[in-house]
């Protein structure tokens, strides 16, 4: 069988390689991987504010780490979740020492996920 230009470049540029973290690499994917957890670290910084503002006794900070875990796997919900507690430790310095629990979170949700 003949390869094709677009074999060729795919296998010029290893488009179709493995990272070994379960996803391919290509420059959309990484993109579009970028663009979730920017979007998950909004969604807890938003909807954690929100919890606060209002006085609710519930961790609403969590919600785009779970969602991260959930759509894309551990490893970028982990950055969300790491993302996210520096970015509220400018506000609040406690928020730092929640980081571990936002990665077990997103670790969890991950294996969660994963197994259905």
């Amino acid at each position: 069988m003949a390869d094709t230009a677009d074999n060729k470049t795919a296998k010029k540029y290893n488009v179709n390689k493995d990272d070994g973290f379960g996803f391919k690499n290509s420059g959309l994917q990484i993109k579009g991987l970028i663009f979730i957890c920017i979007i998950g670290v909004s969604i807890n910084l938003v909807c954690g504010y929100v919890a606060g503002k209002m006085v609710i006794p519930l961790y609403l900070d969590t919600i785009g780490t779970v969602l991260t875990a959930a759509l894309v796997g551990y490893l970028p919900a982990i950055i969300v979740g790491l993302v996210t507690n520096l970015l509220k430790s400018l506000s609040d310095p406690a928020s730092i020492y929640y980081g571990f629990i936002n990665v077990l979170v997103a670790v969890v949700s991950a294996l969660m996920a994963r197994s259905g």
